[in-house]
């Protein structure tokens, strides 16, 4: 939920206003053997208020439609790591709310050359819309990775290193319903259990 500033130059108008976007993230684990991997989903709605000036013309505007992006992470032994594999879709229209000039006939003019080339406009920004949120999205999910990494890198799992033990080594995998996590904290030297422990899934939690 942000409000960002529009400022914005579309076929020799130069937009400024409000946008806002609203929307819900929410996971989707996904098959995969190597490691635990899951995709993040946008869903959400965006709508501006917007002035633009050409020449001696003032139009209002409004912009409204629904957006969506998607990125996956990958749980490695080193943490969690975006694939990079953003994508990003918007469905954006426009209505002009009011053309102000001083003269009835630039007036005139200026409405009919807004209607014509409102859908070639409509398209521009929503090219510019898609590119500026699969940025966000992907930015946004990189810093929080990080910081997650940070926690996820220090366990608070005591290293002997005297006796042997190291941290302990992450392994993981997935499926559409499940994610597995085994740390591993014996070597090959050591005793320890003939099999990896069971997975066991509480069919409420």
């Amino acid at each position: 939920n942000e409000a960002n500033p529009v400022n914005e130059l579309i076929l020799g108008t130069q937009l400024y206003g409000q946008s806002w976007l609203q929307g819900w993230v929410t996971p989707q684990l996904i098959d995969s053997k190597t490691h635990a991997a899951l995709r993040l989903n946008l869903n959400g709605s965006f709508s501006s208020q917007n002035i633009g000036y050409n020449r001696s013309v003032k139009l209002h505007t409004q912009g409204f439609g629904n957006v969506a992006a998607c990125e996956t992470i990958a749980m490695t032994d080193g943490g969690l790591v975006p694939l990079n594999d953003t994508a990003a879709d918007a469905n954006l229209s426009s209505q002009i709310d009011d053309i102000e000039a001083k003269l009835r006939i630039v007036r005139k003019i200026a409405s009919k050359q807004a209607v014509k080339k409102q859908p070639q406009a409509d398209a521009i920004a929503e090219e510019r819309l898609e590119n500026r949120i699969r940025t966000q999205f992907h930015e946004r999910l990189e810093q929080q990775t990080n910081e997650a990494n940070h926690r996820i890198q220090n366990p608070d799992a005591t290293v002997l290193s005297r006796l042997g033990l190291q941290r302990p080594k992450r392994t993981s995998w997935s499926s559409p319903h499940y994610l597995a996590l085994l740390w591993k904290l014996q070597e090959k030297t050591q005793l320890a259990a003939p099999v990896s422990c069971p997975l066991v899934v509480d069919p409420t939690g």
